[in-house]
């Protein structure tokens, strides 16, 4: 391995140290250094060559790592794209290991990868060693820059994030939390027979106002409560981060709920 860097760039946990963008469109034998921009709003894109065969290795709607196009990554599963705003580097978010959240996080800024990464506090690319990455935001950051100023080398193996996320992690973490019995709401029937307003009373009712109200906007009903998935609620609501994790997962546990009760539905029916 190469000698130690003064500080280690991270994405994700792992060790990332910053280099120099080469100019080959093919980067797919790189490791998953790379970050990239806002979403690719070409989810759209089916096949990319029209007839079958050769996509050229430098097509806009290939990811730079798998080589694949936005309708199907490495595993065959449709996912938009990232791409870097400085050098158009595109990859999908699970190439480069990406969660759900920091995937979600990515594209709520403009966004660099890891080569073209500057810091945001002065906007500057010098001393790039001594540029830390936060594994929540995936900004980047001068040691000097950050408040407070980082003074001891984190460790390799260990993520790192920056002041402004963890003061919104513990702002997010400091309100109200949902009472730790099930609301009545929650109790009251089959939740995918709920219209909106119950939807609303529902979320009111866990702590939830702000997703409350965008159920209300977006018309969301029990049956669609029923259908959304964890990118839906990170992305779709306005949320911060913080709370659209909380509220999925109030969510997922209604949903795992309103599913043993239309499974118990079931064999009642088939008894009688």
């Amino acid at each position: 391995g190469a000698g130690s860097t003064p500080l280690d760039l991270r994405l994700c946990g792992a060790p990332r140290r910053r280099r120099r963008r080469k100019k080959s469109p093919v980067v797919a034998s790189r490791a998953p250094s790379a970050s990239s921009s806002s979403m690719d709003a070409a989810a759209s894109a089916s096949g990319g060559g029209g007839g079958g065969g050769g996509v050229s290795a430098n097509s806009p709607d290939l990811c730079d790592f798998c080589q694949s196009p936005p309708s199907a990554n490495r595993m065959g599963v449709p996912e938009r794209m990232l791409r870097c705003r400085d050098c158009a580097h595109k990859a999908h978010p699970s190439c480069m290991l990406y969660g759900p959240e920091l995937a979600a996080r990515a594209c709520q800024s403009p966004w660099q990868c890891s080569e073209c990464k500057t810091c945001c506090v002065c906007s500057g690319s010098g001393d790039p060693e001594l540029i830390l990455i936060c594994d929540a935001c995936d900004k980047g950051y001068h040691v000097s820059c950050h408040r407070p100023r980082v003074t001891e080398r984190p460790a390799s193996d260990a993520k790192w994030v920056c002041s402004r996320c963890r003061e919104e992690e513990r702002v997010d973490g400091s309100g109200q939390q949902p009472p730790p019995q099930e609301s009545q709401a929650q109790l009251a029937g089959d939740a995918s027979l709920w219209s909106i307003a119950q939807v609303r009373s529902w979320l009111d009712g866990e702590g939830f106002p702000l997703a409350a109200q965008a159920c209300v906007e977006q018309e969301i009903d029990g049956a669609s409560l029923m259908l959304m998935k964890r990118m839906d609620v990170l992305t779709g609501l306005g949320l911060k981060l913080g709370p659209a994790v909380k509220v999925f997962d109030k969510i997922s546990r209604l949903q795992g709920r309103c599913r043993t009760l239309l499974q118990v539905k079931q064999c009642v029916s088939e008894s009688t």
